[in-house]
């Protein structure tokens, strides 16, 4: 059997050693999990009554000490903080919560199950009667169905990841979502000199003084990301753009390319028309006499801005989920080998 324990400070724990001796009291009883809420007083409900009675709670500054002292003796105690609010003991963190936090798809089963798979959002019928005879009359049994965008996706990868201490990373946001990472990291710089934010290896996570403050944190890099619009996206790529069209000989028309609805419509979680438009751009470029390959290299060097050299295979394998637009690409590699 195992034992999980929920904890939230009360009038019994409204000053700090009261709130101590109630931590010291659950590790005593030496559960697996710990999870340790700080409650909103929201009204109807019985804590507002209460309070309305008079009760004393902790104000914001004695909740931040609670906190973090928690955090601390928790650590020490072998419970590892890997949620805002959740510890465990090595090897039993909530399985299923991670599968909501790190943003994995799960499936729901039965009336009113809920289930994330296949990039969609969709539930069954909540009425019991409804959904059986659904199930064996072979009726439909969806109530809603919704096909997530990646740009909304983008913004949940941020709000749940970073409500963990794994947090987040440049190449899975860039790899995943086709965006550019630098102004989210150059915010997270500023967080990490103010003790907010911690650079793990190649991940960002934020601290324990930085998660008391991850509501205000994470809404202001969502602001950023609702902001990096194409434009923004391919600022950092503007020079490498003006020398590959410089040399090929016509000016800035592959800003023009770059800026094709392409993108947009890639963004914004409709591939079947990015691939559409995009073919519509390469046959264009063709016809100009401009070369596929390099304004497809200029294409992935935007997205990707930190790549050094994108050869051909790289191009291919990146277009492989649009087929006529890997054929023509290794097709005119084919006639042009100094691209490749």
């Amino acid at each position: 059997d195992h034992r999980d324990l929920h904890s939230f400070p009360t009038r019994r724990s409204s000053d700090l050693a009261r709130w101590q001796d109630s931590v010291e009291q659950a590790l005593a009883l030496r559960p697996e999990h710990l999870s340790c809420y700080g409650l909103k007083v929201e009204e109807g409900t019985p804590l507002q009554a209460r309070v309305d009675r008079g009760e004393r709670l902790p104000d914001d500054d004695l909740q931040a000490d609670m906190y973090l002292w928690m955090v601390a003796r928790l650590e020490t105690a072998g419970y590892h903080q890997y949620e805002i609010s959740n510890f465990a003991r090595t090897g039993f963190q909530s399985r299923h919560n991670l599968k909501y936090w790190l943003t994995r798809p799960y499936l729901g089963f039965g009336p009113g199950a809920h289930s994330d798979f296949g990039g969609r959002r969709f539930s069954f019928l909540r009425d019991l009667d409804g959904y059986i005879d659904g199930v064996l009359e072979g009726k439909p049994i969806i109530d809603s169905d919704d096909l997530i965008p990646k740009r909304e996706r983008s913004g949940e990868y941020l709000m749940l990841r970073l409500r963990t201490t794994r947090g987040i990373e440049e190449w899975e946001y860039r790899r995943e979502y086709f965006m550019n990472f630098d102004p989210i990291e150059a915010k997270l710089a500023e967080y990490e000199h103010n003790g907010w934010a911690a650079r793990v290896g190649q991940r960002w996570r934020l601290t324990p003084v930085g998660f008391l403050l991850s509501n205000q944190l994470i809404g202001e890099l969502l602001e950023l990301q609702e902001s990096a619009t194409l434009e923004t996206t391919l600022g950092p790529s503007q020079r490498l753009i003006e020398k590959v069209g410089a040399e090929q000989g016509k000016k800035m028309e592959c800003t023009q390319y770059l800026q094709n609805p392409a993108w947009d419509a890639l963004q914004a979680g409709h591939p079947e028309e990015h691939n559409r438009i995009l073919m519509e751009s390469i046959r264009e470029l063709d016809k100009m006499g401009y070369d596929a390959i390099v304004m497809a290299q200029v294409s992935m060097r935007a997205l990707l801005p930190d790549l050094k050299d994108v050869k051909t295979p790289l191009l291919c394998s990146f277009f492989s989920g649009y087929g006529a637009i890997a054929d023509k690409l290794n097709e005119i590699a084919a006639q042009k080998p100094a691209y490749i």
